[in-house]
């Protein structure tokens, strides 16, 4: 019999799936009466930043102040000659508009209809509107630090890779190839894919739905697989083979560490690498258990939140996850713990120490 708590998450998905159909199908009703209705309530704000010949549209959802890791972006875009149209999903204070617009081709303030994609659309339907056609079309949101240290070289990466869609990491543990996808948190568009037809009926008939789960079902995990089937071409920073090589890579003494962290960690990981880290506890062969784990395991697939000996020291991230659940607080403690702060920015830093210290008093607050 299957353990309780897989029961539990499967009931909970086939739940989703069920209400997902339904809500589903009023996708292309909230957006007829969003355009319809709606879009007059955003508020455009041009910037000091001229046009480039890329652009990049930035999404953020800050309801109170605009945290230093944003302008850290901003100015990182702006210093690889950038133009930004940033998205604010939430309204903006008067200091906070005066602040973005220093760095920003354009900043848009509308509502969250849609969430990311939502205000993603919003964006590039004002680039269709303005004849803007970038060589490179960046999309990008605040769920991420990005950059995270000097010296980053992800958007350099990003121009000179020839797929036509370019993202961080290529997740393809589905067997269902049409299932593969881009995390959608940082695209790379050039300039056939902008161009062509497909792309601007992609957007402009994108439905909108106000529930989270499926935003990230209906977009994040079908719009790689979309233009792939359109004919365009996929290219990632980071595969899944990355992580296996990555560890591969490690001391004995490293893949210990990270054998007892990911033990410790979230649901998925903790049974994968709980017979490894029991071996090591007995003085057993528990180096051979888990590099045979690392090889034939879903281990590959966790990229966000693997050890940070592997994802800072190895793979030298540009990005890191602000995720709210536990095993991304775990992570982040570890980031401190062994020391690999130490060459973040000071800003991406001081948010770091601070993220998992705001969760925890938000949750103590609510028991």
């Amino acid at each position: 019999m299957p353990p309780f708590w897989k029961v539990k998450r499967e009931i909970r998905r086939v739940g989703r799936q069920a209400t997902g159909i339904m809500i589903a199908n009023t996708g292309k009703l909230r957006r007829l009466k969003y355009d319809h209705s709606e879009r007059d309530r955003i508020q455009k704000t041009p910037g000091k930043i001229p046009m480039q010949d890329d652009v990049a549209v930035l999404l953020i959802y800050q309801p109170e102040e605009i945290p230093a890791s944003v302008i850290c972006c901003l100015e990182h875009l702006r210093d690889k000659e950038i133009a930004t149209v940033l998205v604010s999903n939430a309204p903006l204070d008067a200091q906070s508009r005066n602040q973005l617009k220093e760095l920003c081709y354009l900043v848009i303030e509308r509502p969250n209809v849609g969430y990311d994609f939502g205000g993603y659309r919003d964006a590039i339907l004002e680039l269709f509107a303005r004849g803007i056609s970038p060589n490179n079309l960046f999309v990008l949101n605040d769920s991420i630090w990005f950059p995270i240290r000097e010296g980053c070289d992800l958007i350099d990466r990003a121009r000179s890779d020839s797929s036509d869609l370019y993202g961080i990491f290529y997740d393809d543990k589905s067997k269902q190839v049409s299932k593969y996808f881009l995390h959608s948190y940082f695209y790379r568009f050039n300039k056939r894919i902008f161009e062509s037809p497909i792309f601007h009926r992609y957007w402009t008939r994108a439905p909108m739905f106000d529930r989270k789960d499926i935003v990230i079902e209906r977009f994040e995990r079908r719009l790689t697989a979309y233009f792939k089937k359109m004919g365009f071409t996929i290219g990632a920073r980071y595969s899944p083979e990355d992580l296996v090589s990555a560890a591969r890579s490690l001391s004995e003494e490293e893949l210990r560490v990270v054998v007892e962290q990911l033990s410790k960690r979230r649901i998925e990981s903790r049974p994968i690498f709980k017979p490894a880290y029991d071996l090591a506890k007995q003085n057993g062969d528990w180096q051979t258990a888990a590099r045979d784990i690392i090889e034939s395991s879903r281990f590959r697939f966790y990229f966000l939140d693997t050890a940070p000996i592997i994802l800072i020291n190895r793979l030298r991230t540009p990005i890191l996850k602000k995720h709210t659940a536990e095993n991304f607080q775990e992570q982040r403690d570890h980031i401190f713990e062994m020391g690999y702060d130490k060459d973040l920015l000071p800003a991406v830093r001081e948010e770091l120490r601070g993220w998992n210290d705001l969760i925890r008093a938000n949750k103590k607050k609510t028991l």
